[in-house]
């Protein structure tokens, strides 16, 4: 198996299981455990909380002692672990706790097979488009499975959907891994001082943690949103779809729409992108107005991110790729963590609401984007010789 085949897979089963974990999470803690929006919106947050830190501390440390392609495994079999204690227990203080652990292990698969992504496009030349593009496959086809599953069964098929999908992700840990993940790093420290020299890094980070951040209300209550507009459970994994078709078709010519367009322009589109999504679902709560706008998640969310892996790689050196992954995530983490609780007592005020906010939330990334513009690109950053 060729290396990008095997990013491919990787990617694949790692979206497919967080597919399921994101948009659905929150509906069956309401369902199956008989919690209020209220109260799961905190024990999401918490939860956020906890991989905001993981991400920040434990990532970039486990990257360090252990090669990525070991880290795989024992986070994928932790995670099995921990998910594995929510059978019994129906007290909050419980799920809170056990919803820590999770946070703390489980959201690691992201910035490692991110990590991996970046590494391998950076010292084997693969095309990190056309892998992450497989990623979205598996979100999509995770959104598939669960509303067909759903409609034949009820919403304990979301824990035992995951579950499975990170015991496949297990056995895929026989095969052999590329070379470039297994060599351990040669980091004796962690890298963050060294991030914070280059200034245009930290402002479109900030610019980009601030787009993803906003995507909270409808990863966390879109679901609810879609039941509150009366839209059946077979029907819900079909709405969320059409964002990651889009998502999939953005990534697969991410290279050819914007591989010659600086960063601050990139990032600025998918925040003024963001704000047109939010506010549409604020004005018009409609399913039609709903299944329109998510196409633009092309903008909001994939735009801002391919934006931001493009800039990683091509300013940081390698060995401060896994200490910027885990930066950037950590700060997503942080950012929607506040924003769900924000964002789940705008909800019980009125569900749209919690749209609004997010529209407020990503103002601030537009003057970010601005000043890296302003500031350090008088020329695009990337190119036509760098591609």
């Amino acid at each position: 198996m060729n290396t990008q085949t095997w990013l491919s897979f990787r990617f694949f089963a790692i979206f497919f299981t967080w597919g399921i974990f994101v948009p659905f999470w929150t509906s069956w803690l309401v369902t199956n455990k008989g919690l209020s929006v209220t109260t799961v919106s905190t024990i999401m947050a918490v939860g956020m909380m906890a991989r905001a830190l993981s991400s920040f501390l434990v990532f970039p440390k486990l990257s360090q002692k252990w090669t990525l392609s070991s880290i795989l495994n024992g986070v994928t079999l932790s995670s099995v672990l921990a998910l594995l204690l929510f059978i019994p227990f129906q007290n909050v203080g419980l799920l809170i706790l056990f919803m820590v652990l999770l946070n703390l292990i489980y959201p690691l698969l992201l910035p490692l097979v991110e990590s991996m992504g970046a590494m391998m496009a950076k010292d084997e030349g693969i095309s990190y488009g056309a892998s992450r593009a497989w990623g979205s496959l598996g979100y999509t086809a995770a959104l598939l499975v669960v509303g067909w599953v759903i409609s034949l069964w009820n919403e304990d098929a979301i824990f035992y959907l995951i579950l499975v999908g990170l015991v496949g992700i297990l056995f895929m840990g026989i095969q052999k891994s590329p070379a470039s993940i297994k060599a351990p790093r040669k980091q004796e420290r962690l890298s963050f001082r060294e991030l914070l020299q280059s200034k245009r890094f930290i402002y479109g980070l900030l610019a980009v943690v601030i787009i993803q951040g906003s995507h909270a209300a409808y990863y966390n209550y879109g679901v609810l949103y879609l039941k509150d507009l009366n839209v059946s459970s077979g029907s819900i994994g079909l709405f969320l779809n059409v964002a990651v078709i889009a998502e999939i078709i953005f990534f697969r010519y991410a290279d050819k729409i914007v591989g010659n367009v600086s960063s601050s322009w990139t990032i600025g589109a998918a925040g003024l992108l963001a704000m047109v999504r939010w506010g549409l679902l604020f004005l018009f709560p409609s399913t039609a107005i709903f299944l329109g706008s998510q196409f633009l998640h092309a903008g909001s969310f994939a735009l801002a991110h391919f934006g931001f892996m493009r800039l990683m790689y091509s300013e940081l050196k390698s060995d401060l790729v896994p200490s910027a992954q885990g930066v950037y995530t950590s700060l997503i983490g942080l950012l929607t963590a506040v924003c769900t609780f924000a964002g789940g007592l705008l909800y019980d005020i009125a569900p749209t609401f919690a749209f609004l906010g997010m529209v407020l939330f990503v103002i601030p990334s537009l003057y970010l984007s601005f000043v890296v513009l302003a500031k350090y690109e008088k020329a695009p950053i990337f190119s036509k010789e760098q591609l």
